[in-house]
């Protein structure tokens, strides 16, 4: 099942070099966690649950996520801005998203909300640079 929003699970950073940990590049989803109230933390593996998400990510601030899962494949496009640790991303026909990322080496990581139908979880979702 695939519990991104369409925009992406991202990386940013305000440099632009690829070898300082910047958001510009590809990255491969490689974990989500939930924290669930009572549950504590749920990990999921986005491989081992036979989904894919790749994102692109432009130093013209623009983005392609492409979300994967059998025969099933959606393409995004959007822009993103930072401020600090915050992390904005814009999609055409939608409200921008603001969330909190971080970028340490070849990890991207990336703090939001999924809406389970009548629950609203955070999770921190693991982007690995490809």
């Amino acid at each position: 099942m695939l519990l991104l929003n369409s925009f992406f699970i991202v990386n940013c950073s305000d440099s632009t070099s690829n070898d300082d940990g910047s958001l510009e590049g590809i990255w491969l989803l490689t974990k989500v966690t939930y924290t669930v109230p009572i549950y504590g933390s749920i990990v999921e593996y986005p491989e081992e649950e036979g989904y894919s998400v790749h994102l692109t990510i432009r130093d013209d601030h623009t983005y392609t996520t492409i979300e994967s899962s059998g025969d099933y494949s959606d393409t995004t496009n959007g822009t993103w801005s930072t401020s600090g640790n915050n992390l904005t991303i814009y999609e055409e026909g939608e409200d921008p998203m603001e969330t909190e990322y971080s970028v340490k080496g070849d990890k991207l990581k990336i703090v939001m909300d999924v809406d389970f139908g009548d629950v609203i979880v955070p999770s921190t979702n693991e982007f690995t640079r490809q």
